[in-house]
Order: structure tokens, then sequence, then C-alpha cells
């Protein structure tokens, strides 16, 4: 991995990220992968793999401001009052601004697969308030990494 590299102004810039994508095998445990595909201080992408029964509770983000566009399936989300927000299907999504709250799960109980980007509020870093218990142990999320660091003068 490269270090950061400084602006003209000395100012620290994150190395160059490249990144593939390639679904997850599912070990029969997990109701859901997240691969990690760039991340830097104030951004992170990511594909969440939703599998049966692994959608998300409602929660909001004080410092994230999130892009969702599904990729593959069909995908709810909902807000406070379980208001439907939209359904979704393939390269369509929604923007869910920071303290918003929300949820999502797969919309027909099948698979489905959900491109996340996230901007987060320089120096406060990623931070979630749960408004309701998580429907799935959490700790059975199993995380990929999909990055590869390219040098300045390399392209991917």
């Amino acid at each position: 991995m490269t270090s950061e590299r400084e602006s003209p102004g000395q100012q620290k810039i994150p190395p160059l990220q490249s990144f593939g994508y390639r679904q997850p095998a599912t070990d029969g445990e997990s109701c859901k992968e997240i691969v990690l595909l760039c991340k830097t201080d104030t951004m992170r992408g990511a594909v969440h793999v939703i599998r049966q029964g692994g959608g998300e509770n409602l929660h909001s983000h004080d410092t994230v401001d999130g892009f969702w566009m599904v990729l593959s399936g069909k995908v709810r989300f909902y807000g406070d009052d379980n208001r439907l927000l939209g359904e979704f299907g393939p390269m369509q999504g929604i923007m869910v601004p920071r303290f918003t709250r929300y949820r999502f799960e797969s919309a027909d109980g099948e698979q489905a697969e959900i491109l996340q980007v996230l901007h987060f509020e320089p120096g406060k870093g990623f931070k979630r308030t749960n408004h309701a218990e998580s429907n799935f142990d959490r700790s059975k999320v199993r995380w990929y990494d999909g990055r590869k660091v390219l040098q300045p003068d390399e392209s991917p």
C-alpha cells in the first residue's frame, strides 16, 4: 500500500485506490456480506449483499450522507413509523442525508446487491445510532476487501 501524498499546499492526499467487485460465495451462516471497495477519511464505497433476513434495522448517521444504488434485486427503504420511502430495482436508488432515520430490506425476500457511497463529515468519522433492535446477528456480517492501491502513475 502506498503512503499518503502531499498537495502543493502540503495537505495530505490519500493514495489512489482501484478496486474490483465479485459477489462473495455464501457460507450459509451470514445473511449479509459487505465488500469494501474504497475508503478515505471522508468517503467510503462498498457493496452490500443482502441475503434472506439481512436487511437493516431503523438507524441514522449524525455525520454521514449516504448514496445507495441497487445493482441487483429489489430493495425497499423505510423511514420512521415504517413509512415507505421507495422501492428500487437495478440502477435506481436513494440519497439519505445525515440525521435521517431509515432502514432497508429485500423487497421480495430474494438476494439483492446495493452499492453504498458514504461521505463523512471531515474529522467526525462514522457514527451510527440504532432506533430499533437489529433484526439479525451483526457479528455474522462478513466483510471483504476489494481494494488495490495504485501508484500515482498507474492506471486501473
